[in-house]
C-alpha cells in the first residue's frame, strides 16, 4: 500500500474503495470519492463517497483506500490533508492518537 500521487486519482469516475475508521471498522464502498467542505465549524471537512443511490458522508479520522488490480493507494488519510480544514477536535484527537493511521497503512 502506497501514498496516491495527484496523477493517481480518478478524475471523478467510481472507483471501490476500502473505509478504515479509528474504531477497527471496515467496510467497502463503490463511488467518486469527493471532499465536503462544509461551514460548520465543528465538522469543517469531510471525505464523502458519491454512489448512484446516496452521499456516504465519512468520519474525517478515516483511512480510505482505494483498491486496484495492481496496488492499494491510500487515497485519503486525515495527516495528509491542509489542517486548516480539519476541525479542531479531529485535530486534537490526532494529537491524542499518534499511532493513526500507520496502524492501518503498515
Amino acid at each position: 500500500m502506497r501514498l496516491a500521487h495527484p496523477n493517481d486519482l480518478t478524475d471523478g469516475k467510481p472507483a471501490r474503495y476500502t473505509i478504515y475508521y479509528p474504531s477497527g471498522r471496515s467496510f467497502v464502498l463503490t463511488g467518486v470519492l469527493c471532499l465536503m467542505v462544509l461551514p460548520d465549524p465543528n465538522v469543517k471537512m469531510s471525505p464523502l463517497i458519491r454512489e448512484p443511490e446516496r452521499d456516504n458522508v465519512l468520519d474525517p479520522r478515516a483511512v480510505i483506500v482505494r483498491d486496484g488490480e495492481d496496488e492499494r493507494l491510500v487515497i485519503y488519510e486525515p495527516r495528509s490533508r491542509n489542517r486548516t480544514l480539519l476541525a479542531p477536535w479531529v485535530l486534537q484527537w490526532l494529537e491524542e492518537h499518534p499511532e493513526w493511521p500507520k496502524v492501518v497503512m503498515d
